[in-house]
């Protein structure tokens, strides 16, 4: 889109007037460490080149610059904030997830290995935004977001659209027993984790994800991915490879 690579969700948009986009690291005007499109005003990068970043994101997908991005501090808890009044100016809130049924409301979770993912009740016009690390994967707050839509909205599974962005997988994300353990404590044995040749082992959060939806009833034809690793690709920011670096971003809005 407009020189900015991007990963889009085209059939969304063409059908439901809904904006799913998940960014890259290029197309931005961020140096050094925060080169280029860096969209987190936390991280120590110029604070004018981020919000030129976010402006130009905004403008590339055709959606209203001068709106600011409602995008929570995110904290790697499960709450999600509802965005529910337009009026209302956003003060941003602890929180690792947003969801709102409003237009022209951008919302926008950040991360730079975390897997950050995209959800969509295509009949009620509701979109969420939801930042998953580990801590929030071993939490469910997938599930949380889930269940929000199906309480306030009264969202149906075979209606609910999940899309997953970049994110570290399962070839880099090297775990100890220790922490591995947390999870099969909590989800019993399955294909989330591999042991190499040499014993390691490596976690495949996304997979953790995507068996937590189908069991809580999202039909496997409603989940898709971009099977990017933002560990092992260059064109994504990713805090295990460089540490002291810029935030991705996944951003949804009904236009």
């Amino acid at each position: 889109i407009k020189s900015i690579p991007v990963y889009m969700a085209d059939n969304l948009l063409d059908k439901h007037n809904i904006v799913f986009c998940f960014s890259t690291r290029e197309g931005g005007q961020s140096k050094n460490k925060f080169g280029s499109l860096n969209l987190a005003y936390h991280v120590g990068d110029d604070r004018l080149n981020t919000y030129k970043n976010r402006a130009k994101l905004l403008d590339a997908l055709n959606i209203d610059n001068t709106i600011s991005i409602n995008a929570c501090n995110q904290i790697h808890g499960t709450d999600i904030m509802i965005i529910e009044d337009n009026d209302t100016p956003f003060i941003s809130k602890n929180a690792d997830g947003i969801i709102t049924n409003k237009k022209n409301t951008p919302i926008m979770v950040m991360g730079a290995d975390c897997n950050l993912i995209l959800i969509a009740d295509i009949k009620n016009k509701v979109i969420g935004s939801i930042h998953a690390g580990w801590k929030g994967t071993l939490n469910k707050i997938l599930i949380n977001a889930l269940e929000l839509l199906k309480a306030k909205y009264d969202s149906k599974d075979k209606d609910i659209l999940i899309y997953f962005g970049p994110s570290i997988r399962s070839c880099c994300y090297l775990v100890n027993e220790k922490f591995l353990n947390k999870f099969k404590s909590k989800f019993g044995e399955g294909d989330y984790y591999r042991k190499s040749q040499d014993n390691s082992l490596y976690m495949d959060l996304t997979k953790i994800n995507k068996i937590q939806a189908i069991k809580f009833g999202i039909p496997e034809k409603n989940i898709f991915d971009t099977n990017k690793c933002t560990h092992c690709d260059d064109n994504f920011f990713s805090y295990r490879r460089n540490k002291k670096t810029g935030r991705q971003a996944a951003i949804a809005c009904i236009v």
